[in-house]
């Protein structure tokens, strides 16, 4: 199977940490792209093209957006190791499954 993964990762490529986590599992080619914002509008848009979604994988990353940098941001240090031990064992399960 051949697995182009896309992420948009701006601030503190806290996505692109993912990405590359989830990758060295499935053997993928990370693809950074402006993609859209709004992540429904985007899983609609691709399924409109044809692609079939599988599943989705989320955790929490350092956020230092709009009024949260005044405050030192929130969920600092994350992704951390046990978050990208889980973005692996999550892309063994699709693996597995494909």
């Amino acid at each position: 199977m051949k697995t182009l993964l896309l992420v948009d990762s701006t601030h503190h490529h806290n996505t692109e940490k993912v990405g590359r986590a989830m990758a060295e599992v499935l053997n993928a080619i990370v693809s950074k792209q402006k993609l859209i914002a709004d992540h429904q509008a985007l899983r609609i848009k691709l399924q409109a093209k044809g692609f079939i979604l599988v599943d989705e994988f989320c955790c929490l990353g350092f956020n230092t957006n709009s009024f949260l940098k005044y405050f030192g941001g929130m969920n600092k240090g994350r992704p951390n190791e046990e978050d990208l031990q889980n973005t692996k064992r999550f892309a063994e399960t699709l693996k597995a499954r494909f």
